[in-house]
């Protein structure tokens, strides 16, 4: 069963998708919407769904593995469990809302299967899991990270699946599964967000950034200069606060790195020819890298300095 006015694209076309989940806020991304998202903020969504930002997807090498390990994952799955599971190889948008999902498998039928459901397959390294699945070593429990759980909330609300299940391979030898039920006040949180997104995107309104997490993106909207131009800036308070914490600051990293090239240099003394040193907590690797010949292209950037401004 698909929720009214879904429209359902098969992946024939890996660019024709890419295209499609460019004009919608998809799985992958909604978690940006509530704070929830550990790579992606709404500011910096709201810049690639207006246009103003690339918003070009290239996969990491730790996705595409995981993507040429879902197979087999996910078959090691369905024998574990007694399930019949099938590829979901489908897009799923909702037109109205401009909200989109992929899947990974459908759960068919097999043991505790009374209807259909959501296979949702993950590969993690053991470090990960611990320290952002919320794993409980003693009781060997865990609850997986919020942007995964509105993923797979998404997925359930464009498909009507009433339930799915979340599968992660942990080190590559040992499986846990999570299983959830579709939350109908989290499906109304979604619809909700996403339309008082697109609705600041069609108005040209942006959300307020956040300075930290939002540095590169503001970098990135900010390469256009024009030449010869000067601000005025006289009287402005906020201003000269920032530029002078900004100098502040740049000295004390000035300072701290030539301290710490400092500390280098009497390690080296210590450590004359050897290559590596193991220590009282520590382990020190210093070999030899070889001479070679680098050349690339540098793009261009946008020059930014700070100095000090005699008074007249």
């Amino acid at each position: 069963m698909v929720a009214t006015g879904i429209q359902t694209f098969g992946f024939d076309d890996r660019e024709r998708w890419l295209e499609r989940r460019k004009h919608d806020v998809t799985s992958t991304e909604i978690a940006a919407l509530f704070g929830k998202h550990p790579r992606i903020t709404e500011y910096e969504l709201f810049h690639a769904k207006s246009g103003s930002l690339d918003d070009s997807f290239t996969p990491n090498e730790r996705m595409l593995w995981g993507t040429r390990l879902q197979d087999s994952i996910a078959a090691g799955v369905a024998e574990d469990q007694g399930w019949v599971v099938r590829k979901k190889d489908e897009y799923m948008r909702d037109p109205r809302l401009r909200l989109g999902a992929s899947f990974d498998f459908e759960i068919v039928s097999g043991k505790g299967v009374s209807e259909p459901g959501i296979l949702e397959i993950k590969n993690v390294d053991g470090l990960i899991f611990r320290n952002e699945w919320a794993y409980d070593e003693e009781s060997d429990s865990f609850e997986a990270p919020m942007h995964i759980e509105f993923q797979l909330q998404q997925q359930m609300l464009l498909s009507a699946y009433s339930w799915g299940c979340i599968a992660v391979l942990v080190g590559g030898n040992k499986t846990h599964i999570l299983r959830r039920d579709y939350i109908p006040e989290i499906g109304r949180a979604i619809t909700s967000r996403v339309m008082d997104f697109w609705t600041r995107v069609d108005s040209k309104n942006p959300p307020e950034p956040s300075f930290e997490r939002d540095a590169e993106v503001i970098r990135q909207l900010h390469q256009h200069v024009r030449p010869g131009t000067m601000m005025d800036a006289l009287g402005d308070a906020k201003m000269a606060s920032l530029a002078m914490e900004y100098r502040r600051l740049g000295a004390e990293a000035n300072a701290m790195e030539a301290k710490r090239q400092a500390i280098k240099a009497e390690l080296l003394t210590l450590i004359g020819d050897h290559e590596k040193v193991a220590g009282d907590g520590f382990v020190i690797s210093a070999g030899v890298v070889g001479p070679a010949s680098v050349s690339y292209e540098r793009k261009g950037y946008r020059d930014f300095r700070i100095s000090a401004r005699k008074a007249k």
